[in-house]
Order: C-alpha cells, then sequence, then structure tokens
C-alpha cells in the first residue's frame, strides 16, 4: 500500500503501510477497528486509500488504541527506519 520511491517510503506512506500491517496481522475490519478506537470508518477508508495527505497524531493515537498497542509499538515498524524513509 505505500507508495514506493526508488525503494524507499514518504513519512505518510509508511504509516499508511504501518497501519495496513496491523491490521492484517490482527484480522480487523474497519468496523471493528472504528469501534475499538473511535475513529470513523470514513477516516480509515480516508488513511487506506490514501485520500488524506496527512494524519494527525490524535487520529494515530486513537489507532493504536484501538490495535491494542503502545504508540512506540506502531512507530517501531520497519517503515519508520530512516533508511527507508525519503522526503
Amino acid at each position: 500500500m505505500p507508495k514506493e520511491r526508488g525503494g524507499k517510503y514518504d513519512v505518510y506512506s509508511s504509516g499508511i503501510g504501518a497501519v495496513a500491517g496491523i491490521i492484517g496481522r490482527k484480522g480487523l475490519k474497519p468496523y471493528g477497528l472504528s469501534m475499538a478506537s473511535g475513529v470513523s470508518q470514513t477516516t480509515i477508508g480516508d488513511i487506506k486509500y490514501l485520500r488524506n495527505k496527512s494524519v494527525s497524531t490524535k487520529i494515530l493515537y486513537d489507532l493504536r488504541q484501538g490495535f491494542g498497542i503502545e504508540i512506540a509499538e506502531f512507530f517501531d515498524s520497519p517503515l519508520f527506519l530512516s533508511e527507508n524513509i525519503t522526503d
């Protein structure tokens, strides 16, 4: 799902990839994630399909609550490593 640019990803796409990866690993559906996190299904869809240029820290914090993980675990994805990110 992230947009690859020469083997690297922009920060937003890395976040999308991290969200998508967690959804896949946990087998979550948008409705269940919405109920668990308080983030609307529309916002989850906008993130998933790259309809927005950014995602607020508040939304990421709420999503991690729905995933049942700490925020550090979310950002521990290899997608956020410096060597994997481009401006």
